[in-house]
């Protein structure tokens, strides 16, 4: 179960990182 978690956060971390990266670039908006 922590090691799911760990992973589950790690990924959400990368998938927030890569958005916060391609956003401005493609102009997205929340």
């Amino acid at each position: 179960m922590d090691t799911y978690q760990a992973h589950s956060k790690e990924y959400a971390f990368r998938r927030d990182s890569i958005c916060g990266i391609l956003k401005p670039l493609y102009g997205w908006h929340d």
